[in-house]
């Protein structure tokens, strides 16, 4: 039964195909689709709003099980207006902006902060249209924390009205003392 409601679960606004792996093929001939979600990924989302003790979750996995797109369908599928992404610095951030822009049938707005100034800017600024998906690397967060700064995150959650949280590679925040964990918990 579980599997079965699985098999016909789906979210609306996504493509059914998409490059996946191979979207860095310069020959468009060459490249073979891959379903998407699959359904490993429309398991997890599955399982993810039908959870009876809250809408937190691990997501666990080897480099290439296609986690990333696991998230952002769950939280799709949760209803979720405004996800931040923790992730850390770096190309990482690209990555997630890529792999966001890649699933959705329509472009999607995304938002990328890199510096102390963008993050004020983000929480002070009047938007008329809001950011589907904010993205934060962990150094950033953690000098929010150095400067005393937590109450412009907050700001910024309000401001923007995230509603949700995507913590990648979290081991980074592992540590209770640690900066970057603390943030988290804000």
């Amino acid at each position: 039964q579980h599997f079965e409601g699985v098999k016909n679960f789906s979210v609306a606004g996504f493509k059914n195909k998409i490059a996946g792996s191979q979207k860095d093929i310069s020959n468009p001939e060459e490249v073979k689709l891959s379903d998407f979600p699959s359904f490993h990924q429309r398991e997890f989302a599955f399982r993810f709003i039908h959870k009876e003790n809250g809408k937190i979750d691990y997501l666990i996995g080897d480099t290439g099980t296609m986690k990333t797109g696991a998230a952002i369908y769950a939280m799709e599928a949760a209803g979720a207006k405004s996800t931040i992404v923790v992730c850390p610095s770096g190309i990482n951030k690209l990555q997630w902006e890529r792999e966001i822009q890649e699933k959705y049938q329509h472009e999607v707005e995304v938002t990328t902060v890199d510096s102390m100034r963008e993050l004020r800017a983000l929480a002070e600024a009047k938007l008329s249209t809001k950011p589907r998906y904010v993205i934060i690397g962990y150094q950033l967060l953690s000098r929010l924390n150095q400067q005393g700064s937590h109450r412009l995150f907050s700001r910024l959650v309000s401001n923007l009205g995230i509603d949700s949280l995507i913590a990648d590679e979290v081991h980074l925040a592992k540590e209770p003392t640690a900066e970057c964990t603390q943030q988290l918990y804000l």
